[in-house]
């Protein structure tokens, strides 16, 4: 039998508690214990508030103020359910009216205001805020493999306010204080510097790279705002140092000087975070076309010497306090830092989940991830009764995992995408796809593929494609906007059919990619070699995995 919710459990123990000191008061009133002791309905209102309060400002010093008042108003509430359950087995036992059995639960009968100043924070405790407890390995001089254990001990420590500095540390040699950023130039040197060179690019030609939940206009009315309608200027100097690579990209805020204020939806620090980590790639041929030989730039920079690749990154003590306290909604994990080679800096956020099976199942899913421009996608799987929810960066992967239906998937990957962009993970490269992928075939006779693909409008309108892997014995139908090529969805489910191990896996399995506001679902037939793929602009994510789970379900028949 499967244990219950740890939400159910917290309802479950305020209930008992409530019931239990009741059931105390009770007894004291039928026996007459106390019954000459009355504080009076104010006295007893006034105290209650009193003692309340100052537990709640005074047991949680390190928790924001609006979560103390959120639990103190829990313990008014277990207050008013006592005093309720009280006055009810008041009336039962000396046959009281309604009014005077409630005189007697607030204030009338003393014993029974103390009890409730103990059963009430007690039944709330369960709801306090909490901080989360995390677990931290020792970093090492090598990376671990999956089969590998760390040397040093693994232990478990309660969040404090500040990160130690010691995280930020080098494993060896003395602390070295980081240094400050060099400051910006007064505005007055700025103003005297001569203008830069710019590209005018066509703003519809990247609008889709914009996360369309930032946008307060829709990209083609946004056009018309911009300073230069319908082109979005970009300083040379960002793009013809990264010619040699063959593709630019250009961070997102060069376009906050030429759009009107409001136009990007990012007062929050979470969205800003998450504008300044967006990158946008720029065509290729419109940049050719406006290279030095041409009128659109009046001078070319000096060749720009080739840079030592960089070292490999690794989250720092700040960015580390900043990802554990994004996922605080989540609830409590425990946190696992490791390096893994071919994927650089792991920081494993897990709860009753082991670090090597995070490790495995990101390895597993690296290989397969689409490209994405900007930040990077989140990527969420759910198999064997676990779900882990992904951010893979370029050096750098956040990795949240705990037992299926434990937590929210959307409100997790919601989590882990704000994180990902606060810290400022760059979008990993995308592995070059080799073969052919499935083949496509027409749909069996037996199954309305039209039928289908009408139960998942949370993606949008879809039409449906089936593709068939000959080598991996799969069946895999593809539901996708008319506008996308269906062939790239059918390698994807491919893919990622063989990175989970093929008919090994084929079960109770699902995969969720999400990047740039466009959401792509795998999900597997149990006991079928068949996969759903469906992929479209989702809005609501939760209703748009149940319409996966029933449309596979349908499969299976």
């Amino acid at each position: 039998m499967d244990e219950p919710s740890p939400l159910l459990s917290r309802w479950l123990g305020a209930v008992f508690t409530i019931v239990f000191a009741a059931s105390v008061a009770a007894v004291l009133f039928a026996s007459g214990i106390g019954g000459g002791l009355s504080f009076g309905p104010v006295l007893a209102a006034a105290l209650s508030l009193a003692t309340y309060g100052a537990l709640a400002l005074a047991g949680f010093r390190r928790v924001p103020l609006e979560d103390r008042v959120s639990w103190w108003v829990a313990v008014l509430v277990a207050h008013a359910a006592f005093g309720l359950l009280s006055a009810w087995l008041f009336g039962f036992i000396r046959s009281l009216g309604l009014g005077a059995a409630l005189a007697q639960a607030f204030g009338g009968f003393a014993p029974a205001s103390l009890v409730s100043l103990i059963a009430a924070p007690l039944a709330a405790l369960p709801f306090r805020p909490r901080l989360p407890v995390w677990r931290v390995a020792r970093p090492t001089q090598h990376a671990w493999s999956a089969s590998e254990e760390p040397a040093a001990d693994v232990r478990a420590v309660a969040a404090p306010a500040p990160v130690p500095a010691r995280w930020a540390a080098p494993p060896r040699g003395p602390q070295v204080p980081a240094s400050r950023p060099p400051a910006a130039p007064p505005p007055a040197a700025a103003a005297e510097l001569p203008r830069a060179p710019v590209l005018r690019i066509t703003f519809a030609r990247i609008a889709d790279q914009l996360p369309p939940d930032m946008l307060a206009l829709p990209p083609a009315r946004l056009a018309a705002t911009l300073r230069e309608p319908g082109h979005v200027l970009v300083p040379a100097e960002l793009v013809l140092p990264r010619l040699h690579d063959g593709a630019v990209a250009v961070p997102a805020t060069v376009l906050d000087d030429q759009l009107p204020r409001g136009a990007v939806l990012a007062s929050s620090p979470e969205a800003r975070a998450r504008w300044n980590a967006l990158r946008l790639a720029l065509p290729m041929d419109e940049v050719a076309a406006q290279s030095p030989a041409e009128d659109a730039l009046e001078t070319a920079p000096e060749p720009v010497p080739a840079e030592a690749p960089a070292p490999p990154r690794r989250l720092r003590a700040d960015e580390i306090e900043a990802v554990v306290a994004g996922l605080a909604p989540a609830g409590r994990f425990e946190i696992h830092a490791r390096d893994v080679e071919g994927l650089g800096h792991l920081l494993a956020l897990a709860r009753d989940v082991s670090p090597d099976t995070v490790e495995a199942l990101v390895r597993k899913l690296a290989a397969v991830l689409p490209s994405t421009s900007g930040a990077p996608g989140v990527v969420t799987l759910a198999v064997d009764g676990v779900a882990m929810t992904a951010a893979v960066g370029d050096g750098v992967v956040l990795a949240a995992a705990t037992r299926l239906l434990e937590a929210p998937v959307a409100l997790v990957e919601l989590l882990v995408a704000r994180v990902a962009a606060a810290v400022g993970l760059e979008p990993r490269r995308a592995v070059e796809e080799v073969g052919d992928g499935p083949g496509e075939r027409s749909a069996p006779a037996a199954l309305d593929l039209g039928a289908l693909g009408a139960a998942l409008d949370g993606f949008g309108p879809v039409v449906p494609a089936v593709f068939r892997d000959d080598d991996r014995r799969l069946d895999v139908y593809v539901f996708r906007p008319a506008d996308t090529a269906p062939a790239p969805l059918g390698r994807l489910a491919a893919a990622a059919d063989a990175a989970l191990g093929g008919v090994d896996h084929r079960g109770p399995a699902s995969v969720s990619f999400c990047a740039a506001g466009r959401r792509t679902e795998l999900r597997w037939a149990t006991g079928h070699a068949a996969v759903l793929a469906v992929s479209g602009v989702v809005v609501r994510a939760g209703l748009a995995r149940r319409q996966v789970a029933r449309a596979a379900a349908a499969l299976e028949t």
